[in-house]
């Protein structure tokens, strides 16, 4: 059984789902132009049914508000404070996250500010320092999509190609992927690169290198968005035995492409995440 609900906070109206259980809660945070049903595979999974899964939709996305002041909300630190105000309003308590690309980095700016979580896996989610040779050897700027990233207005055509590249299943894209994509504000795109461009964002690096909490990185082999090579190069306080996973068969979301797999790894993470120390 689930249940929708709009959670108030400062960055607007938030749309969130969750799994009417009362085990250990999960917060599941989406990706650029996304929306929480993209995580369905994981709210259907028989493995994860004795979970709280919780899933919202960012502001400016799904069927969230628009942010009132799009400067104030849209980039990592604006993302993590309404994060902040969902785990209080539902009473998730310290939830571990799940964080899907921008939802990565918002799991790592949590993780940075302090937030109270039991553990953070990131799918992705290259950590980065905020600096341009750091952005460029973490990610592929050759990707078509790559240049999308930070685009405010998008066409026809761009909503097809970014939503193939991050949502796609099989090689066919969900309609309400696209629908949800459309329907993302511009801005939140555009604000997000710039500031994250512009260096104001925390040093992810540094946070992934001392992080006490468990860590876990789960990729697709065949992301066309970030550079795996960069990834096994950098240092990890908490990082799970496993070490950087690559899930064959999948590409930028491998929750959706690869569900078998990865369910199974977010399972063993949970459990291990979870267990008292």
């Amino acid at each position: 059984m689930m249940r929708k609900d709009f959670v108030a906070t400062d960055h607007g109206k938030i749309s969130c789902t969750q799994s009417q259980t009362t085990g250990p809660a999960i917060l599941f945070i989406h990706g650029n132009s996304s929306c929480k049903e993209v995580f369905a595979n994981q709210f259907a999974d028989p493995a994860l049914a004795h979970w709280r899964l919780v899933a919202i939709d960012l502001p400016g996305h799904g069927e969230s508000e628009d942010a009132s002041d799009p400067e104030a909300t849209y980039h990592f630190a604006g993302y993590a404070e309404m994060a902040e105000q969902v785990i209080e309003a539902l009473q998730l308590g310290t939830p571990l996250v799940f964080g899907w690309s921008l939802g990565g980095h918002i799991g790592l700016e949590m993780v940075g500010r302090g937030t109270p979580l039991k553990g953070l896996m990131i799918s992705g989610t290259p950590p980065v320092k905020p600096e341009p040779e750091c952005l460029m050897a973490a990610f592929n700027s050759d990707s078509q999509a790559s240049a999308l990233t930070g685009k405010r207005n998008f066409t026809g055509e761009d909503v097809a190609i970014y939503a193939a590249h991050t949502a796609s299943a099989d090689g066919v894209v969900d309609p309400h992927f696209l629908a949800m994509c459309r329907r993302t504000d511009g801005r939140a795109r555009e604000i997000m690169l710039g500031s994250a461009v512009a260096g104001k964002v925390l040093d992810e690096r540094a946070i992934v290198a001392s992080m006490t909490i468990p860590l876990a990185i789960v990729n697709g082999a065949d992301d066309p968005f970030i550079r795996p090579e960069y990834l096994e190069g950098l240092t990890y306080g908490s990082l799970w035995k496993r070490g950087v996973v690559r899930i064959e068969g999948a590409a930028h979301a491998p929750f959706l492409q690869r569900p078998d797999v990865f369910n199974r790894l977010l399972a063993a993470f949970l459990e291990k995440a979870a267990a008292p120390a």
